[in-house]
Order: C-alpha cells, then sequence, then structure tokens
C-alpha cells in the first residue's frame, strides 16, 4: 500500500475521470430504474428478465461504490482510502465482477434452451429455478471473493490491497508469489465461464441461421414466441457488449500471470479498467434500446409520474381555495404511481 504519485499522463486521468463521472451516474440511475421498472410491471416478469434484473442489480452496485472511488484516485494520484477500508472496497468489486461474469452465463444458458428446446422451456427453466440460479451465483461470489480477506498471500491465496498503477484497490498482479494462485484459479474459472457464453452464442446463432425463414415470419408467431425472439436479440446485445468491455481487461491481467508481470505501459490497464466498468452503464441503455417492452415500460412510468403530480397540484389548488380535497375512486392507493400491469 503506497501512496507515492506515479508518473501522469494528465490529458488521459482526465479523460478517465470525466468518463468514470459519466459511468457512475448512468450505472446508479440507469439500473435502479431497471430494477423499479421489473418491480412494478408485470410485463417484464419473466425468468430471462429476472437474470437481467440480477444484472442490473451488480451493475447498480459497481456504479455506487466502485467507479467513485477509482475516479476520486485517478484525480488525485493517490489512494483515498486506509487498508480496512481499501480490503472492503476491493471485496465489492471482486464480488460483484464475478456475480456479473455466472449471471452472464445464466442468462447465456437460459436463451440457449429458449431457442434450442422452445416447447420445453417452460418446464426446464422455471421461476424457481431461475431464483435458485441467481442465489447460487451470489454466494458463490461472496465465497470466492471473501479468500484474499484472510491474509492467505503466503499460500498464494492472494491480498487486497492499493494497486498504484490502477488507482484501485485490487489484488496486484506483480505479486506472483503472493496472489499468484488465487488469480490464476479465478481468471482460469473467469476464462471458462466465457468459453461456455461463446459456445452458447454461436450455438444460437447457428440455430437462428436454420431457422432465417421462421425468423422472417416473426409477426405469425404467437406472443410468446415474439417475446423470447426479442429477449434473445436484447441478451445478445448485453453478452456481446459484455465480452467486449471485459476481454480487454482479462486479457492483461492473464498476460501478466503468464509473463510474471503486467504491462510497462500502464495506460492500457487503466483503460481496460475503465472500460470494465463503463460496462455497468451501458447495460440499462441496451435494455432501452434494443427492448420494446422496457421502452414501454420507460413511458408507463414516466406517464404516472405525470399523473400523479397533476393530482398532487389540483389537490394543492383545492386546499387554497378552501375546498376539501376529494380523494377519485379511481386512486384508493397509498402510493403515488399505477398498480402493477
Amino acid at each position: 500500500m503506497s501512496n507515492e504519485t506515479l508518473p501522469r499522463n494528465d490529458h488521459l486521468d482526465i479523460f478517465i475521470t470525466v468518463l468514470m463521472v459519466i459511468a457512475s451516474f448512468t450505472a446508479v440511475i440507469g439500473n435502479l430504474a431497471v430494477l423499479i421498472l421489473t418491480y412494478r410491471y408485470k410485463i417484464l416478469n419473466s425468468n430471462a428478465n429476472y437474470l437481467i434484473t440480477n444484472l442490473a442489480m451488480s451493475d447498480f452496485i459497481v456504479g455506487a461504490f466502485t467507479i467513485p472511488p477509482f475516479a476520486i484516485s485517478i484525480l488525485l494520484g493517490h489512494q483515498i482510502f486506509f487498508k480496512p477500508f481499501c480490503s472492503i472496497s476491493a471485496y465489492i468489486t471482486n464480488v460483484c465482477t464475478q456475480a456479473s461474469i455466472l449471471t452472464v452465463v445464466c442468462i447465456s444458458v437460459d436463451r440457449l434452451i429458449s431457442v434450442l428446446k422452445p416447447l420445453k422451456y417452460p418446464r426446464y427453466v422455471t421461476t424457481n429455478r431461475t431464483v435458485i440460479a441467481i442465489t447460487a451465483t451470489w454466494i458463490m461470489s461472496l465465497l470466492m471473493s471473501a479468500v484474499p480477506l484472510f491474509n492467505l498471500q503466503h499460500l498464494g491465496l492472494g491480498t487486497y490491497q492499493y494497486v498504484d498503477y490502477l488507482f484501485i484497490c485490487w489484488i496486484d498482479v506483480n505479486l506472483k508469489v503472493n496472489n499468484g494462485i488465487y488469480l490464476a484459479i479465478t481468471y482460469t474459472s473467469t476464462s471458462i465461464c466465457l468459453l461456455l457464453v461463446f459456445i452458447s452464442y454461436v450455438l444460437i446463432y447457428r440455430e437462428a441461421m436454420r431457422n432465417r425463414r421462421r425468423i422472417h415470419l416473426i409477426r405469425r408467431l404467437n406472443l410468446r414466441d415474439k417475446m423470447s425472439f426479442k429477449t434473445t436479440k436484447t441478451t445478445m446485445v448485453i453478452v456481446g457488449t459484455f465480452l467486449c468491455c471485459n476481454l480487454p481487461s482479462i486479457v492483461m491481467i492473464l498476460n501478466g500471470l503468464i509473463n510474471g508481470k503486467s504491462s510497462q505501459n500502464h495506460r492500457f490497464e487503466k483503460l481496460g479498467l475503465a472500460l470494465v466498468f463503463t460496462n455497468s452503464a451501458a447495460n440499462p441503455i441496451i435494455y432501452s434500446l434494443a427492448n420494446k417492452s422496457y421502452r414501454g415500460s420507460i413511458q408507463a412510468f414516466v406517464h404516472d409520474l405525470n399523473r400523479y403530480h397533476r393530482r398532487q397540484r389540483a389537490t394543492v389548488m383545492r386546499i387554497s381555495v378552501g375546498a376539501t380535497p376529494q380523494r377519485s375512486s379511481k386512486s384508493k392507493s397509498r402510493f403515488p404511481y399505477s398498480p402493477h400491469l
């Protein structure tokens, strides 16, 4: 843990700081909106969307608790946490990163079953199994990320510390003796997960090409088939973006493990890490652009807000002129927004 200031690239650091401020704001607001919309509107209550919501939860935590310290550390040129808080910050980052990867695997398997076995999909993928899968992703992430907290670096099982060339509390790839075994296990399993994701979408693409005539006649399909097709399209964009944002950083870390040290040019490593965090902000934008159900829910939510504020203004005006406010028979709920669609 060191507070020494490394050689700075002011233009790059300013660019990354501004990018991270935008990413943090977008990740928090966007993913919080996804969580609220999924809770409020029944049209989004599907097993596939539950997995997307789980990804939104991890992205929200990254935007709220991981990106801001990273941006501030880059701006100041040194760490802002003492050792205990640094370890907690690194633990949260590691948990959310692993939970995101495992969730992407679950999403890929879900879509693979939906495409290859559409008639048996409701039997294979139930709400209970989806909840179990989501719970398992968090339990595995919490347990695996806790290993470096026990100071077992003498066994090669890693320790959290401030990595000065990345401006973040993490596990230093340069300390191969202390962290090598943990990093090797973590990133080997990550590579296997990403390989499974890649294979899943190759199979999905092949099946889609095989049935392209049926897909071109999408208007003739029933509602369930249309929803499944749209969800598959959305998740393909999500997973593709996830791979593009995470692969550069993973490749650099694996290269550091193999060569025994990280790249001497730390600019690319900082950019790679910033790209990973930017993915948390990109996902809610993808949801709203690629899926009509989310766009419709956003419009319904905005409409509910406007209707609520109009009722509030009308009530204030009636009170100001001395009239007794009357509650509409259509609005007996104590909640400000409309019930589930």
